[in-house]
């Protein structure tokens, strides 16, 4: 039981929009574990951001996970 969440990152402008960013991603789990936030890696490109947090989770700590989150993707995007 539980929750998983999952992003994928593309490279913009590539190709036909599907081109897998392992690269992005790797980018955003280090600046997300500099703040705090441990997130993990998946599929077969490594370009899949997965979330995984515990039942116990509480409103606040989502909402201070997901201002993390946000600062890591602006973060890996610049």
């Amino acid at each position: 039981l539980g929750l998983m969440v999952a992003m994928e990152l593309v490279q913009p402008g590539v190709g036909d929009g599907r081109t897998p960013d392992g690269a992005a991603v790797k980018r955003v789990l280090g600046a997300a574990l500099e703040r705090g936030l441990m997130l993990l890696s998946a599929g077969p490109y490594g370009n899949v951001v997965r979330i995984i947090p515990p039942l116990v989770t509480t409103a606040d700590e989502v909402d201070l996970a997901l201002g993390i989150l946000d600062e890591a993707l602006g973060t890996a995007s610049a």
